[in-house]
């Protein structure tokens, strides 16, 4: 018996010890958790491309007429029939015309640019406690529940 009244007290003397340090402690119980946000800009990488043909500046009247001329000579030697030589004429002047057209080169460029988005991002939580000398604000990155105790310094 004896020993079961000196562990009662020890028990008690060990939990009223520690259930008096906490007065010793400042605390508050939660009335509001509001969580704040802040803006911040966020910036995404893109890339553009940009193509254009470049058209040869060359003489094409003069390719067109100096490939009729040389279709016409050889129309005309190689037949002696009539109307041979215009239509050699006709044939270069086609041929010339379509080396014209086919004469195009194209180049790209690429780009880098930035599109811009304003975000909403989470920064922490303020926190409205009432204590015993009134209330106060906190901020937490911890989220508490109204009416939760909270220890602070």
């Amino acid at each position: 018996m004896k020993k079961i009244l000196s562990l009662f007290f020890l028990t008690l003397f060990l939990s009223s010890n520690s259930f008096a340090g906490s007065f010793y402690k400042r605390w508050g119980v939660v009335v509001d958790a509001t969580p704040v946000y802040q803006n911040q800009l966020i910036k995404k990488p893109y890339y553009k491309k940009t193509c254009s043909q470049n058209h040869q500046n060359q003489n094409k009247f003069g390719n067109i007429l100096i490939s009729g001329l040389i279709g016409s000579v050889i129309g005309n030697k190689l037949s002696d029939n009539h109307g041979a030589g215009t239509i050699g004429a006709v044939f270069g002047s086609l041929a010339a015309a379509d080396y014209n057209k086919n004469n195009v080169s194209q180049s790209c460029q690429y780009t880098n640019d930035y599109i811009v988005e304003n975000r909403s991002v989470f920064s922490h939580y303020k926190i409205k406690v009432r204590t015993k000398r009134g209330f106060r604000t906190l901020n937490s990155e911890i989220k508490y529940n109204i009416h939760d105790i909270i220890y602070f310094n």
